[in-house]
């Protein structure tokens, strides 16, 4: 069957939040640059740097703006910014921040997309909604737009990624997730899934993919100077990643402050011990949650089939800032969550459920430094709060995903569902 044009669909009466949203974007910008504080330091970094790697200059090692700005991106993402390294900076960073507007509104609208599909309701989402999730996750969209972060833009091509995958058109989203890894690996995440869900065909472009993202710098920089360049990134990597000590919303980090604080153990409890541990239980968890679903999938009728996908990919991107060491705005991921929640609630909601869910949003959202203060903000960053909370958004969507809209579907139909059961 062949998808639906799927822009006109998800423009579809939300006029009125595209209108609003752009214009308070637009004032963002008007105000950071009076204010003379458009500074997008993140996005200086990989301006920069692709700028010295055009002009043979070494790129990794070496500070581009603030003195935590090393470039920690692949060689292969220099390219992607090379084309606005050739404008003033100052163009550039207009026509970046335009871009990752974009991003957000176009995330938010395709999420609600993919969302309508699952849901048992056939709830849609209004103007109103998109406009209530923008303001949770205000903080961190703030610091992305400020910073010139990334994260919005690879949440949108993962999501174009599953959107082409629920299409059946896995060359598409192979090429796709191939980008997003070259850019950010750590939404290597979402491999296992791929593999347990028999995507067999779109992991085999995605490797395709990476094996010609790492060769292509070689054209320029030969194999040797190639050969360097991914040393010299891997060995970034690996220092921005030694240590968990400022990672406090890590689950790792989680455990070890608390072990820490509550002083139950007098020996020192070894980091990649803890990583290790944690890495198992949530591999453990998260697989028994995709072979349940897949268990109850043989009770449905072909076209429910594999609605769980779109659930455990969201939930899986979601997951990462609590695995990896980040910052604050890569939460941003679980804006499709948030959508989903809020979705849930319902007048036969239970209230009980209803709380939680209004109280993980408080954890996610709470840490605005002008509202709460420097002295609560820090302490709110030191305990993890953002991370708890983003932790009980994932936990929140599984429970409420088995429990009212799984059970839900083996009596109702989605003929919206544009899966067939040899695609999942």
């Amino acid at each position: 069957m062949r998808p639906p044009v799927i822009f006109p669909l998800i423009l579809k009466q939300r006029w009125l939040f595209i209108v609003i949203t752009c214009t308070i974007l637009l004032l963002i910008l008007a105000i950071q640059i009076i204010n003379r504080r458009f500074w997008m330091h993140d996005f200086e970094v990989y301006y920069r740097a692709s700028e010295a790697y055009a002009g043979g200059s070494m790129v990794y090692g070496l500070v581009f703006g603030l003195d935590s700005g090393f470039y920690k991106y692949s060689p292969f993402a220099l390219y992607i910014f090379l084309p606005l390294s050739i404008l003033p900076f100052g163009a550039a960073k207009v026509v970046f921040f335009v871009l990752i507007s974009a991003a957000m509104i176009t995330t938010l609208l395709l999420a609600a997309h993919l969302l309508q599909d699952t849901m048992e309701s056939g709830r849609t989402y209004s103007s109103g909604m998109f406009l209530i999730v923008m303001g949770i996750v205000s903080s961190h969209t703030f610091r992305e737009l400020h910073l010139g972060n990334v994260n919005m833009i690879l949440l949108l091509l993962m999501l174009l990624m599953l959107w082409f995958l629920l299409s059946g058109k896995q060359i598409t989203a192979g090429i796709l997730f191939a980008l997003v890894l070259l850019i950010k690996p750590h939404f290597i995440i979402v491999m296992p899934l791929l593999l347990l869900r028999k995507q067999y065909k779109s992991l085999a472009i995605t490797l395709l993919g990476l094996a010609t993202g790492i060769l292509l710098p070689a054209l320029v920089s030969g194999v040797s100077g190639n050969i360097v360049l991914h040393r010299e990134w891997l060995k970034t990597m690996q220092n921005h990643n030694e240590s968990l000590l400022h990672a406090y919303d890590t689950i790792y980090s989680l455990f070890l402050l608390k072990l820490s604080s509550l002083q139950i153990f007098n020996f020192q409890i070894s980091e990649k011990a803890v990583v290790i541990f944690f890495l198992i239980i949530v591999s453990a968890t998260f697989g028994w949650f995709i072979f349940d679903n897949i268990r109850r999938e043989r009770n449905m009728q072909p076209q429910q089939t594999g609605r769980s996908f779109t659930i455990e990919f969201l939930i899986l991107i979601a997951l990462i800032p609590n695995l990896a060491i980040t910052d604050s705005e890569h939460f941003l991921l679980s804006i499709p969550l948030i959508l989903f929640l809020l979705g849930l609630i319902r007048d036969k909601t239970p209230l009980w459920f209803k709380f939680l869910v209004v109280s993980a949003i408080v954890l996610y959202a709470i840490n605005i430094h002008d509202l709460v203060g420097a002295t609560v903000s820090l302490w709110l960053t030191h305990n993890g709060i953002l991370g708890l909370g983003n932790l009980l958004l994932v936990g929140l969507t599984i429970y409420g995903y088995r429990n009212f809209e799984l059970k839900g579907s083996r009596t109702h139909g989605n003929q919206s569902q544009q899966m067939t059961e040899e695609q999942f």
